[in-house]
């Protein structure tokens, strides 16, 4: 029976509502069956009884007249043996046919629930298919439709009738038949069926036989884990069919795009236009920003890399690719015509692609960041006013995480970061600890009516600028350029200036330390922050400049006697033993030395001038203070003093050297003793 109506599915000519027919006239059969074996059971059930009977009987009147005597006992005892035979023989034979009735009815039972679970197959293969059909004709409805409405560039393609003649052109092409479609469909379909049940046998059952193949009915025993599978396969082989189209097939020879393009547009102007527009129209979706290109620090140039492709590229043999070749000149270079497969030689692809640039060239980007920018205003607003105890609620977080993962795309304003370089370096700025959540904090402090006020502004440097961009940061900025401006303001004396250069710089070599692993004095950060330093020296002219033909023409007025006289704390300056320049050797000894009186400068020979003394060089009070750099030469250059720890009178120091200069101008000292001397006398 289930081979029957395996048979009867796979057959189209009979096909399911055949199976569902056979089912409904098996199951009245076989019910019929079941009623005649029951009423026959009943019947045989009865003469079972009556026959019974009449041989007990029987046997009661053998029993009664066995041990009688008379004269026609053989005959009365012959017949009622021949009563016991006979219903013994109909018992029998009842007893029988009930038996047989029994097992018909049971077989009856079996078969009818056979029949039941082949019905409950034929109606989920039958669910299982409508399903596929529904979604294939529902996929075939939409992509007609699809079709049916593409204009390229104004132009209609395929209208719907065009599409169903190619499509039965295709059919009665596999099914070998150019007059009955009917026939030529069901040839298509048998090939299509034994292919995808072939190939998805697999599915069905992962341990079978070699030989062993899924037919139409096992459709129901794949999972559903599985039936996209199965869709998959079914697409697959059809798509192949259509692919694969014969060459004498119209869908193979209507649908040649460089075929079709010349049967629409039949001018060479035409077709020139319609490229012009489809290369327009494969140009990146997104747009650039020309302003960010044309900046000088853009640091990249965008590459643009753009194909055509048809059926056979550059070195194509179809005749109507080859035709096309020339108009495509005006576009591409002969290396940008890339090749297509035979099977692709319905379509014509265009394509343009634009990389190696910023994400900060995209055209809207700065309306997404201005927008981020505003939030970040409400966000900051909301949280100072929490801090003032106020109950305000923050924005909708824009971050998915506590700690944004990524910082501005687009460089920080200039101005900006140099107000902070400034402040960091000047102390406005500071970073610690907040103790509260241990989360990093950068502040700056204002006075207030109640005293000092730290005021938070981010939780990193980096995080900074993009916070003082902030509208509502306005305030917080003015108040931070503010004291960068009093503190640079109010370095007015000599000392004072001194102090605010040595912060400057050690403000440098702190930064140096940190971006070691950047590259150090090297990288890029530091060399920016270097030179805001810079600028803010030079305007304000922190570092003292020297010019040492002005010191020369000031200390030639007076004479180096009128000098006032060495001073020590703990040792009596004197200079002795300095020979007269007809010696070929003078020596400088005793050298006045500071308030530690460590330094010394000896042995300074003479050279074969006058001879000449050197008395009474005042000396300064400090050991810690250093000049360093002092010219060789009498060019003007300049004296670099960093005084900040010096105790003593910069003017004594300067005119100690200046004599020493004078020495060696006169020959006394050689460059080699004057340069000891001088690193002597600045060491203290």
């Amino acid at each position: 029976m289930t081979e029957q109506f395996y048979t009867i599915i796979e057959d189209r000519i009979r096909g399911p509502k055949f199976a569902d027919d056979f089912l409904i006239r098996a199951k009245e059969i076989l019910t019929n069956y079941g009623e005649v074996f029951r009423r026959q059971q009943d019947i045989l059930a009865q003469n079972k009884e009556k026959y019974q009977e009449t041989y007990q009987n029987a046997l009661s009147s053998i029993n009664e007249f066995k041990d009688k005597w008379g004269m026609t006992k053989q005959a009365e005892m012959e017949v009622y043996f021949e009563e016991a035979l006979d219903s013994l023989d109909m018992m029998l034979k009842a007893i029988i046919q009930h038996k047989c009735r029994a097992s018909a009815l049971m077989v009856v039972e079996s078969l009818c629930l056979h029949l039941n679970s082949l019905e409950d197959r034929l109606n989920r293969w039958t669910q299982t298919v409508k399903f596929f059909r529904d979604g294939y004709a529902q996929q075939a409805k939409e992509q007609i439709n699809q079709a049916d409405a593409v204009f390229i560039d104004g132009a209609k393609l395929f209208d719907r009738p065009e599409f169903n003649r190619l499509f039965q052109d295709l059919i009665s092409q596999y099914g070998g038949s150019q007059e009955d479609i009917t026939v030529a469909l069901d040839k298509l379909c048998q090939t299509l069926s034994q292919g995808i049940l072939s190939q998805a046998s697999p599915l069905w059952k992962e341990e079978r036989r070699a030989d062993e193949i899924m037919r139409l009915l096992d459709i129901t025993e794949i999972p559903n884990l599985k039936q996209d599978n199965f869709r998959e396969i079914i697409d697959k082989q059809t798509k192949e069919k259509v692919v694969n189209a014969p060459n004498s097939s119209r869908l193979h020879q209507e649908l040649a795009a460089a075929d079709r393009l010349f049967k629409v547009y039949k001018d060479n102007a035409k077709i020139v236009e319609q490229l012009r527009s489809a290369i327009a129209l494969a140009k990146p979706l997104i747009n650039l920003s020309s302003a960010a290109f044309s900046r000088k620090d853009i640091g990249f140039t965008p590459l643009n890399y753009k194909i055509v492709a048809l059926t056979g590229g550059s070195q194509t043999t179809d005749p109507a690719a080859q035709k096309l070749l020339p108009l495509l000149e005006e576009f591409y270079a002969p290396e940008d015509v890339k090749p297509l497969s035979a099977t692709e030689d319905y379509k014509i692809v265009f394509y343009e692609e634009t990389g190696g640039f910023s994400l900060r060239c995209l055209e809207d980007l700065p309306l997404l960041r201005q927008a981020y920018l505003d939030w970040k205003g409400k966000w900051i607003v909301a949280k100072r006013a929490q801090l003032r105890g106020e109950n305000q609620d923050p924005p909708i977080p824009v971050h998915t995480c506590k700690e944004p993962p990524f910082w501005d795309l687009f460089p920080e304003d200039a101005a900006i970061f140099k107000l902070l370089v400034q402040a960091r370096a000047l102390g406005v700025l500071h970073q610690k600890m907040n103790r509260a959540n241990q989360e990093n904090v950068i502040y700056y402090s204002r006075n207030t009516p109640i005293g000092p006020e730290n005021v938070s502004l981010a939780s990193s440097w980096q995080e900074l600028p993009q916070i003082l961009e902030v509208k509502a940061c306005r305030g917080d900025r003015e108040e931070i350029q503010r004291q960068v401006n009093k503190a640079l303001d109010n370095a007015q004396t000599m000392e004072q200036k001194d102090s605010l250069f040595n912060q400057l710089t050690n403000y440098l070599e702190q930064r140096k330390l940190e971006l070691e692993n950047e590259g150090g004095e090297d990288s890029k950060a530091y060399l920016r922050e270097r030179q805001i330093i810079l600028e803010v020296i030079e305007t304000y002219k922190l570092q003292v400049e020297i010019d040492q033909d002005v010191l020369e023409a000031t200390l030639h007025e007076s004479p180096l006697n009128s000098l006032p006289p060495i001073s020590s704390n703990k040792s009596e300056s004197q200079l002795n033993n300095l020979p007269s320049s007809n010696s070929s050797e003078s020596q400088l000894n005793n050298f006045p030395s500071s308030n530690n009186s460590e330094s010394q400068l000896n042995n300074l020979p003479s050279s074969n001038s006058s001879e000449s003394q050197l008395n009474n060089l005042p000396s300064f009070n400090s050991s810690e203070s250093q000049l360093n750099n002092f010219p060789s030469s009498n060019k003007s250059e300049l004296i670099t003093l960093q005084t900040n720890s010096v105790n003593g009178s910069k003017s004594q120091l300067l005119a100690e050297l200046q004599q020493l200069a004078d020495l060696k101008r006169e020959g006394i000292l050689s460059e080699e003793e004057f340069q000891q001397a001088k690193q002597r006398l600045l060491n203290g």
